[in-house]
């Protein structure tokens, strides 16, 4: 752990129209990415392959977003570095083992069909590893490079898209699909997050030394300050899955494949709004942490009225 502020950086270079440019390209990508997959199913499928697929999400989303405990904004907003990249990727690699592993019993305490089995397991790895990746989001945030995470998140939606569409229309099942996916994903890692990386720490032994996974005592205080943060996603998410657990009982998968089908059409002010935490996130930790108030409340004001914005588009355009 670290208390030196001499890290904080607030001339730091920031453009809010170039940021937000590559969020929106970022998240933007990413949600046409899902409903890519997801029209997919519905063209190249069944109804009831769709419900396959939209109640292994139901079982391993919950888990795997908990699993997350908001570290990429938790570290994002770490402004005086109190914890290092090591902290944070080893806390990550430790929840998303975890998470897995809990998929993988209450998968099974389901007793759901062989199909449903396998891919839940699949749908489950494949998150776990993106999870991973956000590590590298959670560095890009801190040090001001969000052109750096747009482009993973394009890399990252890319490989699976495609990786998906290529399975699907060989022939191979959805399970297969994904597992194809989940390998695809290592394109991104070698080609993009790696060297990203490398060009952020070359030359700084402060970063270079800290950058291996690691588990130490000093952790649990992170873990302690994520929690709440994962409890309040794990319940988010449980409140939009918790239905989709009756609707199986009571209509069976093929209507749940129906609603999968139609909740895919919303969420696009969530997609922008995302992009707009994410462009300011680095600036106002980094005003806060610097101490200055009157920066801090002008970088405010602009969110908000951003937020005010988006949120009139997103009510005119419902």
């Amino acid at each position: 752990m670290t208390t030196a502020t001499s890290v904080v950086d607030v001339n730091q270079s920031f453009s809010v129209r170039r940021d937000m440019a590559w969020m929106l390209a970022g998240t933007g990508l990413r949600g046409l990415s899902q409903w890519g997959i997801l029209f997919l199913l519905v063209k190249l499928t069944n109804p009831e392959v769709v419900g396959q697929y939209g109640l292994a999400l139901t079982l391993a989303l919950p888990v795997m977003i908990f699993s997350t405990l908001s570290l990429t904004r938790l570290q994002g907003s770490d402004a005086i570095r109190t914890y290092t990249f090591g902290d944070y990727s080893g806390l990550r690699v430790s929840s998303t083992v975890v998470a897995v592993i809990a998929v993988a019993v209450i998968v099974a305490v389901s007793n759901p069909e062989t199909p449903v089995l396998i891919l839940s397991l699949a749908v489950a790895c494949q998150l776990g590893l993106q999870g991973l990746l956000e590590i590298f989001h959670g560095l890009f945030l801190q040090h001001g490079r969000l052109d750096s995470l747009g482009h993973g998140m394009i890399w990252s939606s890319l490989a699976i898209f495609i990786a998906v569409a290529s399975a699907l229309l060989l022939g191979f099942d959805i399970s297969s699909a994904i597992v194809l996916s989940t390998l695809a994903l290592s394109i991104p890692l070698v080609f993009h997050y790696i060297p990203a990386t490398r060009s952020i720490v070359d030359g700084r032994p402060d970063l270079n030394n800290t950058m291996r996974p690691r588990w130490r005592m000093a952790q649990f205080g992170l873990f302690r300050m994520a929690l709440p943060l994962g409890i309040s996603l794990l319940v988010i998410s449980l409140s939009t899955t918790m239905p989709r657990y009756f609707l199986v009982a009571e209509e069976g998968q093929f209507q749940l494949g129906v609603l999968v089908a139609l909740l895919s059409l919303l969420g696009a002010g969530t997609l922008f709004s995302e992009a707009l935490v994410q462009t300011a996130l680095p600036r106002l930790t980094k005003l806060y942490a610097a101490g200055d108030g009157s920066g801090l409340n002008t970088a405010l004001r602009r969110l908000i009225a951003g937020a005010f914005g988006l949120g009139l588009v997103v009510v005119l355009t419902a």
